[in-house]
């Protein structure tokens, strides 16, 4: 997601829903609250900067995601009949892509170090073989 421009000075109101929500979670209490305005007054915008400020928020304890954050657009799902098909549709989407993330993120991580292991077992034949050190060499120049 994009960072926007808050030309409706929306920032206090946000930085409160987001402590508020922190909070909660700490406090291991669910609570449920709305953001009423008429068209116009930033409703999407409040609700798309709190996503943001959340989801890269980590759990102390066990390292991995402090919320579950997932963006449900009512207008993108309104040709399902049943809504709550259309927000599990939309939790879902979210945990493939979040997945996938995951997954290329420790994909890399694990063909780096495979990279650096082969590279070092690669250099330490080469050396017995021929007498020469060719990591050392190429790390020189």
């Amino acid at each position: 997601m994009q960072e926007t421009v808050d030309v409706l000075n929306r920032g206090q109101f946000i930085d409160m829903l987001y402590q508020l929500v922190n909070t909660m979670s700490d406090l291991k209490q669910g609570k449920i609250f709305s953001i009423d305005g008429t068209w116009g007054y930033g409703k999407t915008y409040v609700l798309e900067e709190l996503e943001r400020r959340l989801s890269p928020v980590v759990n102390e304890e066990t390292y991995d995601d402090k919320f579950y954050v997932f963006h449900y657009n009512c207008w993108q799902y309104d040709y399902y009949e049943e809504p709550s098909v259309a927000i599990i549709s939309a939790m879902l989407e979210t945990s493939e892509n979040s997945l996938e993330h995951r997954i290329n993120k420790v994909a890399k991580a694990g063909w780096e170090t495979a990279k650096e292991i082969l590279t070092d077992v690669a250099g330490q034949y080469v050396k017995n073989k021929i007498g020469v050190d060719i990591v050392e060499t190429n790390i020189s120049k």
